[in-house]
């Protein structure tokens, strides 16, 4: 009886801890029970979520490079001047220099993401889908930024959950910068934009891409404000509704002059 007991502790512990870790998520979830990521997905889970992060990362700053280049290309106006000048517009060299290093980034993840996937696939894991998590409701977001030129940016938006993937709202923030923005021909070191936005999740994985676009006015330059912003929404493994981190690449505009661009890390409550 003793060997028989000692012989069941020895194979229990020889079990994979996968095998052990189910557990039962929230009522109304589309699960009626799962794998614990830290378990079952362990590493892979977190590296594939790391990948794909530094993949929609790069995206988005080469779709911000892109941006930076459509604009410049509708607005630039060559400078008059009397005898020999030479003018080099800057918005291509900004264009391509956002292209090529998010191209960059995103190939830094994408060995990073498919290393998950296959520790994942051997050991039985699977990515998490959301596919119920689209209760509608109010939602408030917080956004932090550093930007450029020398700017640093404050967001706090709020608004009403349309489905899992569509939000739409209203928001304020406040932008400072360190020197006086003189390029554009404003002596100003702070903007006040008020504006509504709306934010276009692409997927219900737990890591995904959004864009999202604002338009407004800004109280300091008392100039039309709009942006336009990419990034990767990323879920929480169990899906309170609507709990996301955001991590992303924002352009702004003060008139039809790009005011700067910021990287940005909202929260959502």
């Amino acid at each position: 009886m003793k060997h028989l007991a000692l012989l069941i502790a020895v194979l229990f512990a020889m079990l994979p801890h996968h095998a052990l870790a189910w557990r039962t998520l929230p009522t109304g979830n589309v699960y009626s029970a799962t794998p614990s990521p830290t378990a079952v997905n362990g590493e892979g889970q977190i590296a594939a979520d790391v990948g794909k992060t530094l993949m929609f990362t790069g995206a988005s700053l080469a779709l911000t490079g892109v941006t930076i280049f459509v604009q410049g290309a509708l607005t630039y106006e060559p400078p008059t001047h009397d005898g020999f000048y030479i003018d080099i517009p800057m918005y291509p060299i900004f264009g391509v220099l956002g292209v090529a290093t998010g191209a960059a980034i995103a190939l830094v993840g994408l060995p990073v993401y498919c290393a998950g996937s296959y520790k994942m696939s051997r050991l039985g894991g699977k990515h998490y889908h959301f596919a119920r998590d689209s209760q509608c409701g109010f939602a408030v977001t917080t956004e932090l930024g550093v930007g450029l030129p020398d700017c640093f940016a404050f967001d706090a938006v709020a608004g009403y959950d349309f489905s899992r993937d569509l939000f739409l709202g209203g928001g304020v923030g406040y932008r400072h910068h360190l020197t006086l923005v003189e390029a554009l021909g404003r002596n100003q070191t702070a903007a006040l934009p008020v504006y509504v936005n709306a934010r276009l999740s692409l997927g219900s994985k737990r890591v995904s891409p959004y864009v999202s676009a604002s338009a407004g006015y800004d109280l300091s330059s008392r100039e039309p404000y709009t942006s336009i912003a990419f990034g990767s929404r990323l879920r929480p493994t169990r899906p309170y509704r609507d709990a996301s981190w955001w991590v992303g690449m924002k352009s702004e505009f003060l008139g039809n002059e790009l005011s700067f661009i910021s990287l940005q890390l909202g929260k959502t409550f």
